[in-house]
């Protein structure tokens, strides 16, 4: 049996904010939201490497991106894809959804800042020293 490994990491006071709020959101403890993100990376990694040894897939992808964002810029298409969602789904159920993105939007660019490597300079006070 392979032995059992614990990871860790650090995180700001902000991050672990977005962290417990998911956890409650989602009703996850530690151990299967670390477990889920690893899964995830790996996934991400593994997708990555195969579309970089493989250039014709890589580039069916590149063009299939290509043809999609010129297709839905069309007015058209755009018209028509208004249209077709307006049919299906109210108003209330879009803003929704498209809140629930703009949520996860935030929290990723929060979480992708880099902080600075080292500890903080200290600025140095300016005059005699007081007795």
């Amino acid at each position: 049996m392979p032995k059992q490994l614990r990871l860790s990491g650090k995180f700001t006071g902000y991050e672990v904010d977005i962290i417990e709020l998911v956890k409650k959101e989602y009703n996850l403890n530690d151990n299967q939201l670390v477990r889920q993100a690893v899964k995830d990376a790996i996934n991400q990694l593994l997708f990555k490497e195969a579309l970089q040894s493989n250039p014709k897939l890589l580039k069916f992808f590149k063009s299939q991106y290509k043809y999609m964002e010129k297709f839905v810029e069309r007015p058209s298409q755009k018209k028509r894809m208004e249209d077709e969602l307006s049919k299906k789904f109210t108003q209330k159920d879009l803003d929704q959804f498209e809140n629930v993105f703009a949520k996860a939007d935030k929290v990723v660019k929060k979480l992708a800042k880099k902080k600075k490597p080292g500890r903080p300079k200290i600025k140095k006070k300016r005059g005699r020293p007081k007795r």
